[in-house]
């Protein structure tokens, strides 16, 4: 914003919240779609940056991949008022940069096998088209044995 128009906003800040707030109320459906396409992108950015594929089993379908804490701390962050949205991911993105170390991408069976067992065990995972090379997790909470009946 130029100095003008940061100028004229702080004098018209009430003229132009009055005028956002009436644009919602008689376009809510454009401000919904607004919402979802942003999400969605910032979704499919962020999944590009942390690799794009399940660090386990390899999965690349973005409809199965899911954001998973690597050390199991989402909940903490929750329990201190901390969302742990894309939204989230998003703004610790562009303030501290990627996160290795920190998130990592899952398939949502192999989110669902770390969090419910402990471990993801990819015997449980149908063969799909990406790579069936051994797990590439290097965390203790992947059993790295693959075996195909």
């Amino acid at each position: 914003m130029s100095g003008y128009s940061a100028e004229y906003y702080a004098k018209n800040r009430e003229r132009f919240k009055a005028y956002r707030a009436n644009w919602l109320k008689t376009h809510p459906e454009k401000q919904r779609q607004y919402d979802a396409d942003r999400q969605t992108k910032r979704r499919e950015f962020l999944l590009r940056v942390y690799g794009g594929q399940c660090r386990c089993c390899g999965e690349t379908n973005s409809v199965f991949l899911e954001f998973d804490h690597i050390y199991n701390d989402g909940w903490a962050e929750r329990r201190n008022g901390r969302s742990t949205s894309v939204n989230t991911l998003m703004r610790d993105f562009q303030k501290f940069g990627v996160q290795l170390d920190r998130i990592q991408i899952l398939c949502a069976n192999c989110h669902t096998a770390k969090t419910k067992l402990g471990m993801c065990d990819r015997s449980m995972h149908r063969p799909t088209s990406t790579s069936l090379e051994s797990c590439s997790m290097e965390q203790p909470t992947c059993q790295q044995t693959l075996t195909l009946n």
